[in-house]
């Protein structure tokens, strides 16, 4: 099965969708798009938020995610308790939280204290979580929680020791939902929000590549399909339907049945008006049909209208039929699917079906979707076809002030990055991770593999293993010297303290000046991961590849061709 150069999105929101798709708890609505948008500067390299660009319908789907609560009526009594604001909240301590760290608790046993953040310097508060709480005063904790993970996950970077105190707050809804899930005192329906907490908490956990909490997350979810709540089985059931998707994306055979069972056989009952259901079906029916499995994306297709087409909410009819029924793209994923199996695409066909599709939608979704194309088809090598496409978007789209015409030129400008960097001298003049010394010797007169990665993205690191595999074929004619896009050091140390990389990285970290842009992103036209430069013996980028297929042939006829200058670098893609 051949893995596309497609805009991947992060393992940990799949397996978390329904999590910052709907907030559990009042107050606290975020949508799956909002959570990505504000997390832009650690999942987005380049600056524009193509990640989600085989969502489609998430407009209509945004909108009918911000109306709902998540609740029904089982939390509606605990909504006063969010009346302060956030700027309130996270300006001081509660005065439990000061009474508990002086080491008086008696006035927290019964009152959740208003915030779990700190804005400058977190410090835990943990004790202010009581066992004798009643169910009521956990549920308002855990509403606290949901709004503190907001602000800390959309102000990351302003937050010292944002990621620390992100996770101590996930433990914290951890245990007060495991709490919530097993009191003696609470209603069915009040256990059933611990359970659905408990969820959502592992989730965030396992989002910061948290093994234990992974496999608990796993282990439960399973579990909880034979509950007789079904919005327990629905949130269960989307995790797991999270993890065959990323275990499809990793190539592991048996996640395609899998994925199948657990989409089949959602029903009508349990899916009703949910919307992350809805988004979930649409992701794996975008997943599986990049993946060429066109067979079991129609029955994806097909199970989205049989759950979605007599519903009362005519927005989620509208957004169902907008996710099941595009058939313009199904016709370019027809010829893209061609391509990858070798042949030149027609220019004709090519033209007919954007344009459709232009015509049909026309929208963001439409923009960022012909872009990703566009980005398949420069990995296979087809660049009239990738021109093309980007001559049609910019005769559609023509308001200079319009998102998609930005979306269009952000595209463009990357791709033209990656052309006009292929010949250019390729600099060391970077940091080096971990402090240790550069010895550019080691690298002279040597092709060198310089793969582009992330912390938060790890399908950046996914063919590390091919790469030394290719490294170690050639001998000492070849070396790996990666370079990071972290912006967060501490993550990037506390990362490379649990895994051993075989080579050695530099740092590129965004700039500070240009409002978190990370220079060395833009200046190879870093849109996707992978991602990797090949540097010839002089130290020239010979080439770009972001599908990992073809990288021992331009190695191997490097080698060959050394001391060759005849030959230009250019021609070492075609």
């Amino acid at each position: 099965m051949v893995k596309l150069p497609q805009i991947n999105i992060h393992a940990s929101l799949i397996l978390g969708v329904f999590a910052s798709t709907l907030a559990l708890f009042p107050a606290c609505d975020r949508t799956q798009e909002q959570a990505k948008s504000s997390a832009g500067s650690e999942e987005t390299v380049y600056g524009s938020n193509q990640s989600v660009a085989n969502l489609r319908g998430n407009a209509t789907l945004q909108q009918l995610a911000e109306q709902k609560s998540g609740l029904g009526d089982a939390g509606q009594n605990d909504a006063s308790a969010l009346d302060a604001s956030d700027a309130e909240i996270l300006s001081k301590p509660s005065a439990d939280a000061v009474d508990s760290s002086q080491g008086d608790r008696s006035a927290s046993e019964d009152k959740p204290p208003n915030s779990t953040v700190r804005e400058i310097k977190p410090v835990s508060r943990a004790a202010n979580l009581s066992e004798n709480w009643s169910p009521q005063k956990l549920i308002d904790f855990l509403a606290i929680t949901d709004r503190d993970m907001q602000d800390i996950w959309g102000r990351m970077q302003q937050i010292q020791g944002g990621r620390e105190e992100l996770m101590r707050v996930a433990k914290l809804k951890l245990k007060a939902s495991e709490q919530l899930r097993k009191h003696q005192e609470a209603t069915p329906s009040q256990q059933a929000l611990g359970a659905r907490g408990e969820l959502q908490a592992l989730s965030h956990l396992a989002s910061f590549n948290d093994v234990n909490a992974s496999k608990k997350l796993k282990d439960i979810a399973l579990a909880n399909l034979s509950s007789t709540d079904t919005s327990i089985v629905s949130d269960s059931r989307l995790v797991l339907i999270g993890f065959a998707l990323e275990g499809l994306r990793q190539g592991k055979e048996q996640s395609k049945s899998e994925l199948m069972n657990y989409l089949l056989n959602i029903s009508k009952e349990i899916a009703a008006n949910d919307v992350p259901t809805l988004m979930v079906l649409g992701q794996a029916r975008d997943t599986l049909a990049a993946y060429g499995e066109r067979e079991l994306a129609n029955q994806v297709r097909n199970k989205i209208l049989e759950l979605y087409q007599d519903s009362s909410n005519p927005d989620l009819r509208t957004a169902a039929n907008d996710l099941a029924n595009h058939v313009y793209y199904d016709e370019i994923e027809t010829l893209l699917d061609a391509a990858r199996n070798g042949s030149l695409i027609d220019l004709n066909q090519w033209e007919a079906a954007v344009n459709k599709l232009i015509q049909q939608a026309g929208d963001m979704s439409c923009v960022q979707y012909l872009a990703s194309a566009a980005l398949q088809l420069e990995g296979l090598n087809q660049n009239k076809a990738v021109a093309l496409t980007f001559r049609l978007l910019q005769s559609s789209f023509k308001d200079p002030k319009a998102e998609t015409t930005q979306e269009i030129e952000i595209a463009l400008k990357a791709y033209t990055s990656r052309q006009n960097i292929i010949g250019e001298t390729f600099s060391f003049n970077l940091p080096v991770v971990k402090q240790e010394p550069l010895k550019k010797s080691e690298y002279e007169g040597k092709v060198i593999i310089v793969p582009f990665w992330t912390v938060m993205l790890p399908e950046s690191l996914q063919l590390m293993k091919m790469l030394e595999s290719i490294r170690d074929k050639q001998g000492d004619q070849v070396a790996i010297l990666g370079i990071n896009l972290d912006s967060d050091e501490e993550l990037l140390h506390e990362f490379l303290q649990q895994n051993q990389l075989p080579f050695q990285n530099l740092h590129a970290k965004p700039s500070v000046s240009n409002d978190g842009v990370n220079d060395m992103a833009i200046k190879f036209g870093i849109t996707s991961m992978p991602f990797l430069a090949i540097i010839d013996q002089n130290q020239k980028v010979a080439a770009i590849n972001f599908t990992g297929q073809g990288v021992e042939d331009i190695v191997v006829r490097l080698i060959q061709q050394k001391n060759t200058p005849k030959n230009s670098e250019r021609e070492l893609i075609q």
